[in-house]
């Protein structure tokens, strides 16, 4: 988060504006920390971001242009001109610094070694990264297919809902659950447990088992069985 646009009067103004409808949405959430965490930085920050990237170009065209006029002006003192196009020299660089550092923001993958800088193959993948994030339609319970931002984010809460919620249970039909579980085995089953194991079932575990693997916690493979 970037902490220094809190100091603009400007974004002072706008919080001041959303906080009611930040307030209205504090019900969706458990706690105060998940909703700022997930609601109000995302909405707000990510907002402004957007709005300072739209303004990016012509930003730098306005620069350019003053870079320009100080080139084409008649003053000889060279000093005078170093100065200013200096200080704009160092704008036009962070502009393009904060988009170049973007690119490789918010992801492990390695697409660029130490000191590489970013070139067109870079700016491709982190566009296709950055769509295969973005849920672009889903299907509900039913078999709807919803492609709008609100009907996606109440099919996703709709089903974790349903996932995690609690489902009512008849005690009764627990207890007679309970009444019909047996703990001790039919006999029958017990000599088939106490019986010994025979070179039939020796050999059927033994094809069944992989390679390079072994069956127990000795570290004895598979391989060492089937030699023996």
């Amino acid at each position: 988060m970037n902490t220094s646009l809190l100091r603009e009067i400007s974004f002072q103004h706008l919080i001041q504006n959303l906080w009611k409808r930040w307030q209205a949405h504090k019900k969706y959430y458990s706690n105060s920390v998940l909703w700022w965490e997930r609601y109000v930085k995302r909405t707000l920050f990510t907002r402004e971001a957007t709005d300072r990237r739209r303004d990016r170009v012509p930003l730098e065209k306005f620069y350019y242009e003053a870079i320009s006029n100080i080139l084409h002006t008649t003053t000889k003192n060279r000093a005078a001109k170093a100065i200013p196009l200096k200080h704009l020299n160092a704008k036009i660089t962070r502009l393009h610094h904060y988009e170049l550092k973007r690119i490789v923001l918010n992801t492990d993958e390695r697409d660029m070694i130490d000191g590489e800088e970013p070139t067109l193959y870079h700016f491709k993948k982190a566009k296709t990264r950055r769509d295969s994030r973005i849920v672009s339609a889903i299907q509900d319970s039913v078999g709807v297919t919803n492609t709008t931002t609100m009907k996606i984010l109440l099919t996703f809460s709709s089903f974790l809902r349903t996932k995690y919620d609690n489902i009512p249970v008849d005690d009764e039909s627990i207890r007679a659950l309970i009444g019909n579980i047996n703990n001790t085995l039919p006999p029958a089953a017990s000599l088939a447990l106490d019986a010994p194991l025979t070179i039939d079932k020796h050999q059927r575990a033994l094809k069944k088992g992989k390679h390079n693997n072994a069956p127990g916690s000795d570290g004895i493979s598979q391989e060492y069985f089937k030699t023996t």
